[in-house]
């Protein structure tokens, strides 16, 4: 009996073609296979970079948030800021002006050219027709005023209002502290015997009178005499230019009109 024996010699031509092309797919299939995993990888790692780029960038967004924050959470909104001071100062403030107040209340140093810009998108917001204001600029600097088409009804309440007479317990007071200042409420009311709160409130909103400082007695109440307006208003240069007080006086003892006159 003959043993069998396996050789590859013996493998006929077809079955070593067979043979090789198995090795080729299966080797094909490995590299394919090997390929989608460093193809997986890769695509895995450029997540992975993308994400820590994200958070990089998101932190360095929390923290310039964080620069612009005011005390608290809320979002520190610096126009709104300038806006509201602009619309209380008294006159025209420059840009200069501004900076340093804001730099004084948030205690940083914001530049001249962010303040203008802010400035700026302001002027803007209020070049709404819908808005009967605008921001103005004016010897310099920057003031609210309603816009033309509203002249005429602040007009007319200025002549209106300018028309207003004064009140007799106004222009009482106002003749008690034209002769007697610098004179505290108090004595104004101890001579004219009633409450002068509302007659002294008027008088200072017509700018007739003023405060001249404070008194040296218990408290320092304050002192009122009358202002430029007032020596304006009445055509004299001084105190020293009213009538004096034995002008308005009559006998005591005349009765009607006298004869020679």
């Amino acid at each position: 009996m003959m043993n069998t024996v396996s050789d590859d010699n013996n493998i006929p031509e077809e079955g070593q073609d067979a043979s090789l092309e198995s090795i080729k797919e299966v080797t094909a299939t490995d590299l394919d296979a090997s390929e989608a995993i460093e193809e997986s990888q890769n695509v895995e790692v450029n997540e992975d970079a993308e994400q820590a780029d994200i958070s990089e960038e998101h932190v360095e967004d929390e923290v310039v948030v964080a620069d612009d924050k005011s005390e608290g959470s809320e979002e520190l909104r610096l126009d709104l800021y300038i806006e509201a001071l602009i619309f209380a100062a008294e006159y025209a403030l420059n840009v200069e002006e501004i900076r340093k107040t804001v730099n004084l209340t948030f205690d940083q140093k914001f530049k001249k050219q962010h303040i203008q810009e802010l400035i700026d998108n302001i002027r803007d917001k209020y070049e709404d027709p819908n808005l009967a204001i605008q921001l103005t600029g004016i010897a310099g600097g920057f003031l609210f005023m309603t816009k033309a088409k509203y002249h005429r009804i602040i007009g007319d309440f200025l002549k209106h209002n300018s028309k207003k007479k004064l009140s007799k317990a106004a222009l009482e007071t106002l003749s008690i502290i034209a002769y007697k200042q610098p004179i505290s409420k108090s004595e104004i009311e101890s001579i004219r015997g009633v409450n002068a709160d509302y007659a002294v409130q008027k008088l200072l909103e017509k700018e007739l009178v003023e405060i001249t400082g404070r008194a040296e007695g218990p408290g320092r109440p304050l002192l009122y005499g009358t202002s430029t307006k007032f020596l304006n208003h009445f055509g004299i240069t001084g105190t020293g230019d009213l009538p004096k007080l034995k002008e308005f006086e009559t006998p005591e003892d005349t009765i009607g009109v006298n004869e020679e006159e």
